[in-house]
């Protein structure tokens, strides 16, 4: 813990006693030890004063520099004892505030003070240190800037170091970010006066939002329609998991797509990425749950269709998904179109690590999202891959 001391002169003041003898007293405003939530004040009586003359000695203070200086308008701290030499301890938890004290001492009814001296207050002690946002997203070749703040007090931490744990995506100089490629990295701030503390922001980085998406405030940017469609409302395409050609009717006997035992499609087998380019691929079974988990769901009629309104809690942008339903055979009623109307579904692009006849798609019923307080608006689950979704493209 490092003080700060500052000796300060002597100040002499000429009072009248009863007598109308004049009679000089030194009051002195010795100096001051300032240290975190508190300043020790020290002061003395002169060696022409007469202790046993003296009743009482002890500091005003202030943060008014102009103020009158007297009991009513100043805080006053009476030392406890009378001696030639005294001090006071005061608590003082504000952060960088500028108080004007002076000591003081009382003889024969009357008010005699030092020079008037002042300090700066350093608040209480550090406790930890943080970062002015926990997580930013970027794009490519975009900046922010952070800054520390030390705990308790809230006050910008200025000898502060900073480090990124990945270069290639994110680089930061004096609390700077820049965005250099696509990927996550995490910026910590650390001060060599609070060992073992720092503070932390993580960094996602991606490329600037392609025509026709919705950044939604989380995960990657999701497309304004359905693959295939040409506009917002309409269903689109409808395919088989890891098939890449639409077709019309979807029977088991016609599934081709016959690597079962990969986890995520490839971009080989992604028809949104076949289909748009390699800016665009299908969803993960993770980005659909951050879809369910982070918007709020409605239903409503867009070009000609009822759908789903998927509304962002994060940043209030929407992408309307059609109640587009699936294309399959079933066992006793044959083949059918599932759920037109009255349930938008997609695929994603991650099978189901427990059957390898599944994969995993989003479904939001129209029935369950006028119905939340009993229903999930939306679900994530798994369904055989050969059945016909439509496909909502992202992009990173």
């Amino acid at each position: 813990m490092l003080f700060l001391t500052a000796v300060l002169s002597i100040a002499l003041f000429s009072c009248k006693k009863s007598g109308g003898e004049n009679q000089t007293y030194e009051v002195v405003t010795v100096g001051f030890e300032v240290s975190y939530g508190k300043a020790d004040l020290k002061g003395k009586i002169g060696p022409d004063a007469r202790i046993e003359d003296v009743t009482q000695v002890g500091f005003l203070y202030s943060e008014d520099e102009n103020v009158v200086w007297n009991t009513e308008n100043c805080n006053d701290i009476a030392c406890p004892s009378v001696n030639n030499e005294f001090s006071a301890n005061l608590s003082i938890n504000t952060y960088d505030i500028l108080y004007f004290f002076r000591a003081y001492c009382i003889m024969g009814g009357e008010m005699y003070m030092g020079a008037v001296k002042s300090f700066r207050s350093k608040g209480l002690a550090p406790t930890g240190i943080t970062v002015s946002k926990t997580s930013i997203g970027l794009v490519v070749g975009g900046q922010e800037k952070l800054t520390a703040t030390v705990l308790p007090e809230g006050k910008t931490a200025q000898d502060v170091n900073w480090e990124t744990s990945d270069a290639k995506v994110a680089s930061v100089s004096g609390g700077l970010v820049k965005a250099v490629a696509t990927g996550m990295a995490v910026i910590t701030v650390t001060s060599p006066g609070l060992p073992g503390k720092s503070g932390k922001c993580i960094v996602s980085v991606r490329n600037a939002k392609p025509a026709g998406a919705v950044d939604m405030g989380f995960g990657p940017y999701w497309a304004e329609k359905n693959l295939g469609a040409s506009k917002v409302g309409d269903y689109g395409d409808f395919y088989a998991w890891g098939e890449t050609n639409t077709r019309s009717t979807f029977y088991e006997s016609d599934y081709r797509y016959s690597d079962h035992r990969v986890a995520v499609l490839s971009a080989s087998s992604d028809a949104a990425s076949v289909k748009l380019g390699s800016r665009w691929r299908m969803p993960t079974k993770e980005e659909a749950e951050q879809l369910r988990d982070n918007c709020t769901f409605t239903v409503e009629t867009v070009d000609g269709h009822k759908g789903v309104r998927c509304t962002s809690k994060i940043n209030g942008n929407s992408i309307f998904l059609p109640a587009a339903g699936s294309k399959s055979e079933a066992l006793i009623t044959g083949y059918g179109w599932y759920n037109e109307g009255s349930a938008a579904m997609f695929w994603t692009s991650t099978a189901n690590p427990d059957d390898s006849n599944r994969a995993y798609d989003f479904t939001s019923s129209l029935s369950n999202v006028q119905d939340q307080q009993h229903y999930s608006a939306a679900s994530v689950y798994s369904y055989y891959k050969y059945c016909g979704y439509t496909i909502r493209p992202v992009s990173d």
